[in-house]
């Protein structure tokens, strides 16, 4: 269900980390980035994200299903391609990167694993058995 909610959050997180990096070559400052500095690039990307992506992914998920809304398109009109302007700005990044593939660069890492159904079983006997003796 959250894969688009994270999709827009990665671009536009990503997004400003970019505009954040030009800004730093442009002013000849070394590019330092602190955890302070995520978790402020993260609240703003995340105030970038918009309701009706949030919508379409519920509708997409089958958990609702009585309403309707416009899919929305991930890159705004006019947007620039960052990616192309980071080389002309002189950030080093090699000529088969595209702004989509910068985006996508970890789409198939994966986060979380799925249990198989033995692990579940497993774990929901293993709850009922160590419960019973708490009764």
């Amino acid at each position: 269900m959250d894969q688009g909610i994270i999709k827009n959050l990665k671009h536009f997180y990503r997004t400003k980390l970019l505009k954040k990096r030009i800004q730093y070559l442009d002013q000849k400052k070394e590019f330092k980035v602190d955890m302070m500095d995520v978790v402020y690039y993260l609240h703003e990307a995340w105030n970038m994200v918009q309701p009706n992506t949030i919508n379409n992914c519920f509708i997409h998920s089958k958990l609702v299903t009585n309403i309707e809304v416009e899919i929305e398109i991930l890159n705004p009109e006019g947007e620039t391609d960052l990616v192309h302007f980071s080389r002309k700005s002189g950030v080093e990044i090699p000529e088969s990167v595209t702004q989509e593939c910068y985006m996508a660069i970890d789409n198939n890492v994966m986060t979380s694993e799925i249990p198989t159904d033995e692990e579940i079983v497993e774990s929901l006997l293993g709850k009922r058995f160590f419960s019973s003796f708490s009764n």
